[in-house]
């Protein structure tokens, strides 16, 4: 229980509580972004063990939870100029991925993977484009990988 209780106060209050203070301030201006990094774990089964490189129930569940915010605060707040976002980075290749599945894992070959630079910049992007709203169509997850290959900006 203590795992599962850590996982959603990460990946869910901690996300829920700073928009709830944002937003009062994004309404007074007229406009904000908000970006909830989620994750296909909240909405596919595992396709391996987690000590395989899959994921357990706390962090799907998580993710599963947190991806429905970005859908809710648009259609409570779109016309207010507020945009919200659900992103779904794909397999991100970082130290911990490299040591525990290695450069090019099984996950990794069957979905692509992407640096951490890579959805840095697509995170800026829809933090800042004009036309990045468009994107914003609540329950819609956003896949970060597919987008960066739009932009020609593609990982491996």
């Amino acid at each position: 229980m203590a795992a599962l209780a850590r996982t959603m106060q990460g990946n869910v209050y901690a996300p829920f509580h700073l928009a709830q203070r944002l937003l009062p301030g994004m309404v007074s201006q007229g406009s904000g972004r908000i970006i909830n990094v989620c994750s296909a774990a909240g909405q596919f089964n595992p396709p391996v063990p987690a000590d395989q490189g899959g994921w357990g129930f706390a962090y799907g569940a998580s993710k599963a939870a947190i991806s429905r915010l970005a859908g809710c605060i648009n259609t409570e707040y779109k016309k207010r100029g507020i945009c919200a976002f659900s992103v779904n980075p794909g397999v991100v290749t970082t130290e911990a991925v490299k040591a525990t599945l290695g450069d090019n894992g099984l996950l990794a070959q069957r979905y692509g993977a992407a640096t951490p630079e890579q959805i840095a910049k697509a995170l800026l992007w829809l933090g800042t484009a004009a036309d990045a709203p468009a994107l914003a169509k609540a329950p819609q997850m956003i896949d970060l990988q597919p987008l960066l290959k739009e932009r020609g900006e593609a990982g491996t």
